[in-house]
């Protein structure tokens, strides 16, 4: 054999080259997706913790968050930080860019919940330089990315905006709303001018349905606050309705509007002659599972309300409500989120469907209610008869017989 031959050719010196650098590219793309992972995980568990926060706890929920927070930018954020040094930026950033997304919607969602005001690029910027202080090019958080991440934060202030409603913070869900509101009318400005950003596109449509939806839930407190119940006020599924003015203001109200929980008076006597009920009604609503254009099956309730309803009068006396554990779909799709404003935390907190039927009955016993003669009442026959009538098969449940009323 010739020296020749033995020797690499110039041609496969260069794809031996290229192979290399191929190969170690393909290395550290997979590093940056794991760590990506982590950041994405760890900044959702930021965003649960704030979600705990009312107005008793707010200083002990934010320093923990914070804390978590911190946390996520030193153990997590620095791995990025490492692997994309030099000028990797662009070249990986579809391997990463989620997690930043995620990073920049629990960095902001804490800064509002704390200050009231909005994380600026700068600002998250400053908190990442001590970690590439010793590279030529440290790591900066794109306007790209950051936008979008802003763009998710406020789907998360639409849920924190319908819980505090649900405790009668009504005036820091309109601050809320005017924040949220204020970010989707500037962010209309910049869409025109990203090149057609799909991502960005999607995230406006989301974007202004939580707007619609902080806006009608705001409007519904002011105009039909009579029906205010305070669902997320206790974890005691027994406690009042309103005090004795807020009833008589309520009764006022609801024959002001013509309306006693969404059913018109003159039909309420209606009922009352027909079912023949001695004090009480009991209104019930459900939600459950659900995805956009698409059956879920099966369908399963995750939020259990109730109202006790004189029947004399018309004015409500006490509320029930339990979160429910969805047992064959246990992970709520987003357009589910958005429609009911029920975040996954709670229904992984909640009862079983029997622990939560037993926690009602044990409820309208306490009430003196079961022992006398009430209606059931729903709006349409859905609740009943359709939803919960075929979990309770389904699961082998013993349907209380006052719901078929």
């Amino acid at each position: 054999m010739s020296a020749s031959e033995s020797s690499p050719s110039p041609m496969r010196a260069e794809f031996a080259k290229h192979t290399a650098y191929l190969n170690e590219l393909n290395d550290k793309r997979e590093r940056i997706v794991k760590a990506s992972r982590d950041v994405t995980m760890n900044s959702k568990k930021v965003i649960f913790q704030v979600h705990r926060l009312n107005k008793d706890n707010k200083d002990e929920v934010l320093t923990k968050a914070e804390k978590d927070l911190a946390a996520v930018t030193d153990q997590f954020m620095s791995r990025l930080v490492n692997e994309l040094k030099g000028a990797d930026f662009w070249k990986l950033r579809r391997a990463y860019t989620f997690a930043i997304q995620e990073y920049v919607e629990a960095a902001a969602f804490c800064k509002f919940c704390k200050t009231g005001s909005l994380l600026n690029l700068a600002e998250i910027n400053a908190t990442l330089r001590p970690l590439s202080d010793k590279y030529p090019e440290p790591l900066q958080i794109n306007v790209l990315d950051y936008l979008l991440g802003l763009a998710d934060v406020t789907g998360e202030l639409m849920r924190l905006a319908i819980g505090r409603i649900s405790d009668g913070e009504v005036e820091y869900a309109e601050k809320i709303c005017r924040f949220v509101r204020d970010i989707y009318r500037e962010l209309t400005l910049l869409v025109p001018l990203m090149d057609d950003n799909v991502e960005m596109k999607k995230k406006m449509e989301v974007m202004l349905q939580s707007v619609v939806k902080i806006e009608n839930a705001c409007y519904s407190v002011h105009v039909r606050g009579s029906e205010y119940i305070p669902l997320l006020g206790t974890s005691d599924p027994d406690y009042s309705f309103f005090s004795a003015p807020d009833i008589d203001a309520a009764m006022a109200c609801m024959e002001d509007i013509g309306t006693i929980t969404s059913i018109n008076l003159w039909w309420w006597w209606i009922l009352k002659w027909y079912h023949n009920f001695d004090k009480f009604v009991v209104v019930v609503d459900f939600e459950a599972t659900c995805e956009k254009d698409k059956k879920i099956n099966p369908q399963e309730i995750i939020e259990f309300p109730s109202v006790i309803v004189s029947a004399s009068s018309g004015g409500a006396e006490a509320a029930f409500q339990t979160y429910v554990r969805p047992q064959y779909h246990p992970i709520l799709t987003d357009y589910c989120r958005v429609l009911t404003g029920i975040q996954q935390f709670q229904v992984d907190g909640g009862r079983s469907l029997f622990e939560a039927l037993l926690m009602h009955d044990k409820w309208l016993e306490s009430k003196g209610v079961e022992q006398s003669k009430f209606a059931v009442v729903t709006w349409g026959d859905w609740v009943c008869r359709t939803m919960l009538n075929s979990e309770c098969g389904l699961k082998g449940i013993r349907k209380p017989p006052y719901f078929s009323r």
